[in-house]
């Protein structure tokens, strides 16, 4: 049975009494008070709009300088690193300093170079908060093979094979690290053949390794007296239509379309220029950016469960990325919708925002935010 994540959000609304004390004592008798001035809880938030300093495209020297805080830098510097930065070398004022490293280059990661491709990973060696998801990038050359995994095809076409408990195909199945920790005898013995049937299977795990040649793209699995899986294991997003929204376009593929996915899912994102997936927490979000804009491309981003984020275009191409949560539905909560469906004097006490703000706020989810200035 598949899990249902849900969130809850609730806004209480605390209130206390407090008596002052009668300005005067009428001659009937009767108190007269006044009402205590009005006062701020806590001291507003700052006014300053806490922009980005700079981008790739902006010709600023990047240095770690906020109105009149921070300094130039004496040391050297890698203007490149510091350009696709600027919240970190120049954070604004709102900054707590208090969040761990969410963002990661898979150019920094250890190349693995095989006869049939490459692969590069990340996980919690290289940035420990993505404490239970990890990501590898990896390249598979024409027919070469790659043991079981989870994956998101860039580019080309791969043929899946899988068998399920029950016995059931998907296009068929291959092994080798089991069977080269196996004895020969008792390999032979299995499947009631010679010893020496078996003297060319690999010694050690082959992880991406050569085929003869790419499969046909019509390939179909052998005949099974079990009959076929039920949920195929691809999904072909590439031929779902994007659904279009205000600052770009977004697809998702989970267990509602996606019902072999029960483990794992995503959303696939496209953010104009200038616009920005709106702000929300989510659960456990590994964040791949494919093209370059708010990051580089091939950079990888994780946030913790329930850390309120965005992810901002301020590049001058389409940014194009994913976010793939380690469970059977992506559930996100958007800021804008839940402010929007929360009792209206809750939301104005709380945020001391106006009326017309909040007949603004949209009751369904934007997903993705155009350009605006402010």
């Amino acid at each position: 049975m598949s899990r249902l994540l849900q969130f809850v959000l609730t806004v209480v609304l605390a209130s206390s009494l407090a008596a002052a004390a009668p300005a005067a004592i009428s001659a009937s008798g009767s108190s007269v008070a006044s009402a205590a001035e009005p006062s701020e809880t806590v001291p507003l938030a700052s006014e300053d709009p806490n922009g980005i300093a700079w981008n790739t495209t902006t010709d600023t020297d990047p240095q770690p300088i906020r109105e009149q805080l921070g300094g130039t830098i004496l040391a050297q510097q890698n203007i490149p690193l510091q350009e696709q930065n600027p919240d970190l070398l120049a954070p604004p004022t709102t900054d707590n300093n208090a969040i761990p490293n969410v963002k990661w280059p898979f150019s920094l990661s250890p190349m693995r170079l095989y006869t049939g491709g490459y692969v590069r990973q990340q996980n919690i060696n290289q940035m420990p908060v993505a404490s239970s998801m990890a990501g590898a990038d990896m390249r598979l050359e024409p027919g070469a093979i790659r043991t079981s995994e989870w994956a998101y095809v860039l580019k080309g076409y791969t043929q899946i094979t899988s068998v399920d408990q029950n016995g059931r195909n998907f296009v068929g199945t291959a092994l080798s690290d089991w069977l080269a920790h196996t004895p020969k005898s008792v390999i032979a013995k299995n499947f009631g053949t010679s010893l020496s049937a078996w003297d060319k299977i690999p010694g050690e795990q082959l992880y991406i390794f050569p085929g003869d040649g790419p499969p046909s793209p019509d390939a179909t699995a052998p005949e099974d007296p079990q009959g076929q899986i039920p949920n195929p294991f691809v999904y072909k997003l590439s031929e779902v239509n994007a659904t279009q929204v205000a600052g770009g376009a977004f697809k998702i593929a989970d267990s509602r379309n996606f019902t072999a996915a029960t483990t794992i899912s995503l959303a696939e994102f496209w953010v104009e220029p200038g616009g920005m997936r709106e702000l929300h927490p989510l659960m456990l979000p590994h964040v791949i950016h494919l093209s370059r804009a708010s990051k580089q491309a091939g950079d990888i981003g994780f946030v913790p469960a329930s850390y309120g984020h965005y992810v901002e275009n301020i590049g001058n191409d389409t940014l194009h990325y994913l976010e793939i949560f380690n469970s059977d539905l992506v559930v996100d909560v958007s800021l804008n919708q839940w402010l929007a469906l929360t009792p209206p004097d809750i939301v104005k006490e709380n945020l001391q925002i106006s009326d017309e703000t909040i007949a603004g706020l949209s009751k369904v989810k934007p997903y993705v935010v155009g350009a605006t200035e402010v």
